[in-house]
């Protein structure tokens, strides 16, 4: 997997992002990033975003045919090593947009990524063992994503939550990181290399 290396301050961070239940901290992101680096998409049009029925994971598609991801850190596609179920999370504009997306005869979005960054991110996550015992508290930080669309001041945000459920009551809810990654889909091979399946393989004789 491909990494990056970060700038002390995320530019998106340092503008400033926040939620009902997310906040920007002053502080420097870690150096080593997997993925790429979120700015490649400044620039881009976004046509469409796609929410994975299978895996924490979103694609954004955009009008040059590029596909990008959002993933996150250390989750496992087998089941087996899944652990703590992950799932990605994101704010109200955002979730909006990707509904907008889910509908019947949905459109393009047309919209122009004018920034796009990490922002460090710090939530209340908590653990209760047993509905008798009061559940333990902590500050979780973590990475999320960021965009901001030509036209449209506010910033979209998705982050990656760890939960977990006994008889449907969350008893324990952490936080992730989530990284970007390119979508490199194989090249199909052009009709000229194609062979017949009727063609022989051994050539005509010369009369």
């Amino acid at each position: 997997m491909s990494s990056w290396k970060e700038t002390p301050l995320s530019p998106v961070a340092s503008e400033g992002f926040s939620t009902k239940k997310s906040k920007p901290l002053p502080t420097p992101l870690r150096q080593n990033i997997s993925g790429v680096n979120p700015s490649i998409l400044i620039g881009k049009v976004l046509q469409k975003i796609v929410r994975s029925s299978r895996h924490p994971m979103i694609k954004f598609h955009f009008s040059d045919s590029s596909v990008y991801q959002v993933h996150v850190e250390g989750y496992h596609p087998n089941p087996a090593f899944q652990g703590v179920p992950k799932e990605l999370e994101m704010n109200s504009c955002l979730d909006e947009m990707l509904t907008l997306c889910q509908s019947k005869n949905a459109k393009p979005l047309d919209l122009t990524v004018t920034n796009c960054g990490f922002i460090r991110l710090t939530d209340k996550a908590f653990e209760k063992k047993n509905r008798q015992e009061r559940e333990v508290r902590w500050d979780q930080n973590h990475l999320g994503l960021a965009f901001k669309f030509e036209g449209r001041p506010t910033w979209h945000c998705v982050w990656a939550a760890v939960v977990d459920h006994d008889d449907n009551i969350e008893v324990f809810r952490s936080y992730e990181d989530v990284y970007l990654e390119h979508v490199a889909y194989p090249n199909l091979p052009s009709p000229i290399d194609l062979k017949s399946p009727t063609r022989s393989r051994f050539p005509k004789r010369r009369t």
